[in-house]
């Protein structure tokens, strides 16, 4: 394997990283799914992403890590198209996606998970879930109120997608609990399925683990597993947790300060001295 600071000086332009061109040299354009070029984003005076260029291949688990601040939760926002960068642009698929909607990229196929866990905590888990399938709803009000076959229909069948995440994320238990009374553990479980009842083909997941105990976090990998081995969904994964990521993740971005500073093993990153110093500092 090629030296990792040899492939960190390939991939530079200008000083900055561009992991998309290191990406088609090590692997080309077929495997593509999503990436981003040149993205920039700032809030007032404050630089949150800088020129970030990323690729993500089609079926893998990439993590996307660095420490606090570092512009991750930022990136993935620009991507499911909550911000809008004041440079750069987002491609699906080989399609621009810079100038859509976060509810036009879902029906495209990207999907998120919140790191706090957007949801309503009134609402069963089985409500909350299929709450996630009504943009692709294409009943009229007046349908809904009569209650008409195309509505009755799409209850039905947004039922069934809903008990099939339920089923694969072992959530049965759970089903007609109110969110807000689940421990921290399950309502990240309950995110991961409402993003799942989409039938994504890529999560993007905000630190679907900040703030839980081992145990739970174990309970999130063995979901995240499930996925992948059953459905073959492409996964982009922010979290802290350094171990979690080495076991489970193909590919590492590591960023900091708005920059990407690292692409490649989870194994070489832990090693890498620009990640060390971004980690632990001096």
């Amino acid at each position: 394997m090629q030296n990792s600071s040899s492939v960190i000086g390939e991939a530079k332009v200008d000083g900055v990283w561009d992991t998309s061109s290191l990406y088609m040299k090590k692997y080309g354009a077929g495997e593509r799914i999503l990436w981003t070029v040149d993205v920039t984003l700032s809030f007032g005076g404050v630089r949150a992403l800088d020129r970030v260029s990323i690729v993500v291949r089609k079926g893998e688990l990439l993590g996307l890590i660095g420490p606090n601040g570092a512009g991750k939760t930022s990136l993935l926002n620009v991507i499911s198209g909550v911000y809008k960068p004041e440079k750069g642009r987002v491609f699906f698929k080989g399609i621009d996606i810079s100038n859509l909607k976060p509810h036009e990229r879902a029906r495209l196929g990207i999907a998120r998970t919140f790191q706090h866990g957007e949801m309503f905590h009134s609402m069963t888990v089985l409500e909350t879930i299929m709450l996630r399938l009504h943009p692709w709803h294409r009943g009229s009000i007046v349908e809904a109120a009569l209650w008409a076959f195309r509505a009755k229909r799409w209850e039905v069948e947004a039922r069934e997608k809903a008990e099939y995440v339920i089923d694969l994320l072992d959530l049965h238990e759970y089903r007609h609990m109110p969110v807000g009374a689940l421990p921290p553990g399950v309502q990240k479980k309950v995110d991961l399925a409402a993003a799942m009842v989409q039938d994504p083909e890529v999560i993007l997941m905000d630190e679907p683990m900040a703030g839980l105990s081992r145990e739970e976090k174990d309970d999130i990998v063995r979901a995240i597993i499930e996925i992948r081995e059953t459905r073959g969904t492409t996964m982009v994964l922010v979290e802290h947790d350094l171990e979690v990521v080495t076991d489970i993740c193909d590919r590492v971005v590591v960023m900091d300060r708005g920059k990407v500073i690292f692409d490649g093993p989870p194994h070489e990153a832990v090693k890498d001295e620009a990640v060390i110093t971004a980690y632990i500092g001096g």
